[in-house]
């Protein structure tokens, strides 16, 4: 990659997706809702329900991304249009065994459950056929079985620790026929993805928490990323990137001021201190003195009616250190977060909307790179002196933000995520119309969290 790589700009296409799939992909919250972010608090942060014994094993930092991991023996595919036509000889064969309920399997136990592991994991691919039919005891979970358990948790975006928990047993007993139906629904989707030959593009993808830059084409830096809670699900739409912010003032959109501000100022008036907020009449901009307001009396209209909050740069800021910014119609845009232990959680469904990204300092370093006045170096300095700056790119940079739940790596790894938003459930498909009856599909379970944010 040269640093002295023009940045290409590629016109953003209008998308045609097909009619159905388009009715609920474009869904979204009003832009008040959806914009954008609030530093976590107890009890606020949607988890996957596990089991006390899985509670104690720590988080991966990223399953799909472990260069260390041994490689699964699972088939390879070019394309989405290949692993149909693989699940399809799957199902033709009569699909896959479920793995009955019971307590965690962890590698090294003996468990009559183990042999139907065994058989599921033979029939999706992730253990080699002679492996299935020749263990030393078909009820102990050995290695061999534990490598194969890692792959598949690892191309299901799971935690990746060999251990068949709830999250995991949930994935693997998402029938064949549904996850031939998530293929198809996918392939409507991708079909439709239609970025320039060869230009410079990011490309979100939501339920793999995952934002990938791509120069002249070719991926050059993946990051992780938090995106929205089901209650508050980021959008799809593609725009340009344009400007970035070092050291952003957070300007706390009326719905978040409402919803989750005015409850803790409510309980605390020395919040808006302690997190380097001030309250700013609403006409004319000027500080308000919080002490001066009945509180318990304000409600969440007349409050944004009056007031609004606003948050310094600051390591306690919501924005962290940079934002990313595409103009759109949801107020939407890409941005670092104080919270990054976040990214340690396999699952990242945590924003209000927003897509909050790993390593943001070095992301905006890369969409700099052509501009000589901005060195890394630079970039640190004024991030470090607190003081808000705009600073346009060399050129647009196209940014899609997609909603793929089965997918192939550019490695011809098969992947498969949860539908953290529920749009895959009971959407017909376009590809391989009629093949696939409403009457013969399901749902992909999806584990239920408790969220205030619903």
């Amino acid at each position: 990659m040269s640093p002295t790589c023009p940045v290409k700009t590629p016109p953003v296409r209008p998308r045609a997706q097909p009619l159905r799939v388009r009715a609920v992909l474009a869904f979204a919250l009003p832009a008040a809702l959806l914009a954008c972010d609030g530093p976590e608090v107890s009890g606020e942060v949607p988890e996957l329900a596990r089991t006390e014994a899985e509670a104690a094993t720590p988080s991966v930092a990223d399953p799909a991304d472990d260069p260390t991991a041994p490689t699964p023996p699972s088939p390879r595919f070019d394309s989405l249009q290949d692993a149909i036509q693989h699940y399809e000889q799957i199902l033709a064969d009569g699909g896959w065994p479920t793995v009955p309920p019971g307590p965690t399997l962890d590698p090294g136990q003996d468990d009559p459950r183990v042999e139907r592991l065994r058989e599921r994991l033979a029939v999706s691919g992730e253990l080699s056929a002679a492996d299935a039919r020749s263990p030393s005891s078909p009820e102990h979970y050995d290695g061999t079985l534990e490598v194969a358990v890692r792959a598949f948790q690892r191309t299901h975006g799971l935690e990746v620790d060999g251990r068949v928990g709830a999250a995991t047993l949930v994935q693997l007993n998402v029938s064949a026929r549904e996850r031939l139906r998530q293929l198809r629904l996918n392939a409507d989707r991708q079909a439709a993805f239609a970025p320039e030959p060869g230009g410079d593009y990011l490309l979100v993808n939501i339920p793999a928490f995952m934002v990938r830059i791509f120069e002249a084409g070719e991926e050059s830096m993946r990051l992780r990323a938090i995106v929205g809670q089901r209650g508050r699900p980021t959008p799809t739409f593609s725009a340009r990137m344009t400007y970035l912010v070092l050291a952003p003032y957070w300007q706390v959109p009326p719905g978040i001021a409402s919803r989750d501000q005015l409850p803790r100022i409510r309980n605390d008036l020395s919040y808006l201190q302690r997190e380097g907020m001030v309250l700013l009449d609403q006409n004319s901009g000027q500080r308000v003195d919080p002490t001066g307001i009945e509180w318990e009396s304000l409600t969440g209209a007349e409050f944004n009616r009056h007031y609004r909050i606003r948050q310094a740069p600051g390591p306690r800021n919501a924005m962290g250190d940079v934002k990313f910014m595409f103009p759109n119609q949801h107020n939407v845009y890409l941005h670092d977060t104080p919270n990054r232990e976040l990214f340690g959680e396999a699952r990242r469904a945590f924003s209000s909307g927003c897509v909050r990204v790993d390593r943001a300092r070095e992301l905006a370093g890369y969409l700099l790179r052509d501009a000589p006045d901005w060195s890394p170096e630079r970039i640190r300095e004024v991030i470090a002196a607190g003081r808000e700056q705009r600073v346009n790119l060399p050129a647009p940079v196209p940014i899609y933000i997609e909603y793929w739940t089965a997918f192939v790596d550019d490695d011809g790894t098969l992947n498969f995520r949860e539908d953290i938003y529920r749009r895959d459930v009971d959407l017909p498909t376009t590809a391989a119309a009629g093949e696939v009856r409403e009457a013969d599909t399901g749902t992909i379970p999806c584990l239920v969290f408790e969220s205030e944010e619903g």
